[in-house]
């Protein structure tokens, strides 16, 4: 069975001595109700993150060009 979700991020910035950012958010199902458990991570890193019992996940991650986020459950 396939679900969709929907993913609401927010993404901040900020620079410090170490240049990392933060992409936040919360993934949801179809229903709008939180999914626990889902992978949220960096695609090519092991920088990542599973979301809580709210569907919430965090991820501080050094500054690069670009990341390709991969969402699996």
């Amino acid at each position: 069975k396939h679900s969709f979700y929907i993913i609401f991020l927010t993404l901040s910035t900020f620079l410090s001595a170490q240049d990392r950012f933060k992409i936040s958010g919360t993934i949801t199902d179809i229903d709008k109700k939180p999914v626990p458990g889902v992978n949220v991570v960096f695609m090519g890193t092991h920088i990542g993150s599973a979301t809580d019992d709210k569907g919430y996940f965090e991820i501080s991650a050094p500054v690069a060009p670009e990341y390709t986020v991969h969402i699996s459950h």
